[in-house]
C-alpha cells in the first residue's frame, strides 16, 4: 500500500494539481516495482479506451489492480511503456516539459516565464572532456550532474559580475561627461543623466534569476523521473538535498498597507487604477486576472467572480466571492459612454469602452509617488486582502488559501503578514490581560495600578 502522497502508483500527467486529479478528466497512468523492474502504463491504453474518456478514480483503482495482477502472473511485458534511450539529451526532455507540462492549461505570460528560465539552463556551458565546455542542453539527460548545475551558477554569476562592472564603469564615464559638459554650459543629454543616476553597486544583481532557474530546473528534473525519463536528480543524493537555493536573497515580502496610506492611495489614484485598486484589496486577486477579466466572468446575481484556469497563474479555475463595496464599483463600470451595458467580451477593468489595458506599471508607479508612499507593489495587495480576512472574526487559514486559490496552506501561512498598527493593538490587549490577571493574583476586585507605559498618549510608544 503506497502513502497518501504517491496514491498508490496513481498518477497523471497534467499541470493540475493532486487534489483535482479525481476531478479533472485527464488519463490515468500507473507504475509498479516488481522484482526490480519498474512498470508503467496508461490505465487508458490499458482498458483500450480512448484519451477523451471520462474515467473516474474508482475505476482507475480497479484497472491499475488488474494491471499489477497481470504483472506478477507474468501476463504484461516488460517493456510496456519503456523509458527513453540512454541517447536522449536534456534538450529533449526540455522539449517535453515545455510542449506537456509548460503549454497545457497555462497563461500566456506564465508559459512565457517558465520558458525564458528553461531557455537559460539551456544555453548554460557546462564541462566536457579534455578542459572544454559544452551546452546543457546537448548532454544526455542521464549525465547531468551536481557538479553541472553549480557549473552553470557559477558561471551566470561571473557573467553578472561582468556586466555590473561594465555597467558602473558607464555610469562613472557619464557622470565624468556630464561635469565636463555643465562646465561648458553645454545641454547634457537625457539618457545620460539617465546613465549617470544608475545605482551601484547592487547586491542581488542576477541572483534572484538564478535562484528562479534553479527552482525551475529542479522541478523539471522531478517532472522528468516521474515521467520515466530519468531514475534521480542531480539535486538529491542519498535521500538529502546536495543543490540549494539562495533563499536569502528572496525572503518572505512582508509588505502592507498601514495607517492611512489606503487613504493616500485612492486619493492619489486616476479614477481607472482606483477601481483596480479597490477590486484587488476586495478579491485578492493578482493584477493579470482582473486586467484579463471579462463581463461574461461576473455574475453579479450570485456575487461570484468565475476566474477561468487559463486566467490563473496556477491555471485552475478559481471562484471569487463579490463583496458589498466590490459590487457597488463593478455596477458603476458596467455601463459604457452611451448608457448600455457593455458587452459580455468586454473587460472589466479596461478603458470606458470596455478595451483591454494591458498593464498598469506607470500608473502605478505615478500614484505611489503622488501619495507619497514608498515600496509597495501592487501585489501586496493580494497580501493585504489575505491578512484582512484572516484578522476578520470566524475566517480560519483554509478559507483564506480557498478565497486566495493557493495550492496549499503552507503558502497561505507564509504569504501572510501583520503591519505595526496591528501589533500596537495586539500589545494593549495584552497589557489589559496583563492588568486584569495582576488583580486576581492580588486577590482585589480593583485593577492593579497600571504602568507609567499605559498612560502615554495614542502612538506615544510605537515599535521602532
Amino acid at each position: 500500500m503506497g502513502s497518501r502522497h504517491d496514491n498508490d502508483g496513481l498518477k497523471k500527467r497534467c499541470g493540475h494539481a493532486r487534489r483535482l486529479w479525481p476531478k479533472c478528466t485527464c488519463p490515468w497512468h500507473a507504475g509498479y516495482q516488481w522484482h526490480g523492474v519498474e512498470y508503467r502504463t496508461s490505465l487508458h491504453k490499458y482498458a483500450g479506451q480512448p484519451l477523451d474518456y471520462e474515467m473516474g478514480k474508482p475505476e482507475a483503482e480497479g484497472l491499475r489492480d488488474k494491471w499489477r495482477t497481470d504483472i506478477r502472473d507474468g501476463r504484461w511485458p516488460v517493456t510496456a511503456e519503456p523509458a527513453p534511450g540512454p541517447g536522449l539529451t536534456f534538450g529533449d526532455v526540455c522539449d517535453q516539459y515545455e510542449k506537456r507540462f509548460i503549454k497545457p492549461g497555462r497563461r500566456t505570460k506564465a508559459a512565457k516565464n517558465m520558458k525564458g528560465l528553461v531557455a537559460v539552463a539551456r544555453r548554460a556551458e557546462v564541462p566536457a572532456a579534455n578542459g572544454t565546455t559544452m551546452r546543457l542542453e546537448d548532454k544526455p539527460i542521464a549525465g547531468v550532474t551536481k557538479a553541472d548545475v553549480e557549473a552553470f551558477r557559477e558561471g551566470r554569476r561571473a557573467q553578472i559580475a561582468a556586466a555590473e562592472a561594465t555597467r558602473i564603469a558607464e555610469a562613472e564615464a557619464a557622470r565624468v561627461a556630464i561635469v565636463a559638459l555643465d562646465a561648458a554650459t553645454t545641454l547634457v543629454p537625457a539618457a545620460l543623466r539617465r546613465r549617470a543616476a544608475r545605482k551601484s553597486p547592487r547586491p542581488k544583481a542576477g541572483e534572484v534569476t538564478i535562484n528562479r532557474v534553479l527552482g525551475r530546473l529542479r522541478h523539471l528534473f522531478g517532472w522528468a523521473i516521474d515521467e520515466g525519463y530519468l531514475t534521480a536528480s542531480p539535486f538529491t543524493a542519498n535521500g538529502r538535498t546536495v543543490i540549494k537555493l539562495n533563499h536569502h536573497i528572496e525572503g518572505p515580502r512582508r509588505r502592507r498597507l498601514d495607517g492611512d496610506e489606503e487613504r493616500q492611495l485612492l486619493n492619489a489614484a486616476a479614477p481607472h487604477l482606483r477601481a483596480l485598486i479597490e477590486a484587488a484589496l476586495e478579491t485578492g486577486c493578482r493584477k493579470g486576472e482582473l486586467l484579463s477579466l471579462q463581463w461574461h466572468q461576473v455574475n453579479l446575481d450570485q456575487d461570484l467572480i468565475a476566474l477561468p484556469a487559463e486566467k490563473t497563474k496556477t491555471a485552475e479555475a478559481r471562484t471569487v466571492p463579490i463583496t458589498t463595496r466590490l459590487k457597488a464599483i463593478l455596477e458603476m463600470r458596467r455601463t459604457g459612454p452611451d448608457g448600455k451595458d457593455l458587452p459580455a467580451a468586454a473587460y472589466v477593468f479596461g478603458n470606458e469602452v470596455g478595451n483591454e489595458v494591458k498593464d498598469i506599471k506607470t500608473a502605478w508607479a505615478a500614484t505611489c509617488r503622488r501619495a507619497g508612499i514608498a515600496d509597495l507593489h501592487f501585489h501586496d495587495l493580494r497580501r493585504e486582502c489575505g491578512s484582512r480576512l484572516l484578522e476578520s472574526a470566524g475566517v480560519s487559514l483554509h478559507e483564506v488559501r480557498d478565497w486566495l486559490g493557493h495550492q496549499d496552506v503552507a503558502t497561505t501561512n507564509t504569504y501572510l503578514a501583520t503591519t505595526v498598527s496591528k501589533l500596537q493593538e495586539t500589545r494593549r490587549k495584552f497589557d489589559l490581560a496583563r492588568i486584569g490577571r495582576t488583580s486576581v493574583a492580588h486577590g482585589s476586585d480593583q485593577p492593579a495600578p497600571a504602568s507609567p507605559e499605559s498612560h502615554a498618549p495614542d502612538g506615544a510608544n510605537r515599535v521602532q
